[in-house]
């Protein structure tokens, strides 16, 4: 039922915050497969899950596995930043650096504030040796984030250490 996959998808970001990814990636499975019986094959929330059964078996090396989830999720929301931030490092351990720049560039092309596609690259030649390439995405990256926005008044990170409210 709905209330099931709702409850399973809580029960599955709290596996996955622990650290229990093999334990979270089957009930994300499980609340995917529920979906598939229930929505339209074209539902946000079946791209979600499909994403998050891909992360999580790349997270295990299941890279393989984790592939078809992944391009389902973006089929269905071909802007899903969060898919090709998984994409791009996959590609990269399976040999292949233009596919990875592809779902990099995408990454950043579709969410402009999106840093990881940046960050990523960056990290990734940096461990190559390419320390010049590296300090160039990083700096992207910092420029992508802009100024944070909070409005006057609101808690936000960081407010504690500025003395703005206390716990």
């Amino acid at each position: 039922s709905d209330l099931t996959a709702h409850a399973l998808e809580n029960w599955e970001v709290t596996l996955a915050n622990q650290g229990r990814h093999r334990a979270s990636g089957e009930a994300f499975a499980e609340v995917l497969a529920i979906f598939e019986r229930t929505l339209d094959p074209g539902h946000w929330r079946i791209a979600n899950n499909a994403r998050n059964v891909g992360q999580l078996l790349a997270l295990q090396g299941r890279y393989e596995e984790a592939l078809p989830h992944l391009e389902r999720s973006l089929e269905i929301n071909k802007e899903e930043t969060g898919t090709n931030i998984v994409l791009g490092p996959i590609a990269l351990m399976r040999g292949d650096d233009a596919l990875a720049k592809q779902n990099f560039d995408w990454n950043t092309g579709t969410n402009p504030r999106s840093t990881g596609g940046y960050y990523l690259q960056g990290y990734l030649v940096w461990k190559r040796g390419d320390k010049e390439a590296s300090v160039a995405f990083l700096e992207k990256a910092l420029g992508t984030r802009g100024e944070d926005w909070k409005p006057e008044g609101a808690v936000a990170e960081g407010d504690v250490a500025q003395r703005m409210h206390s716990e």
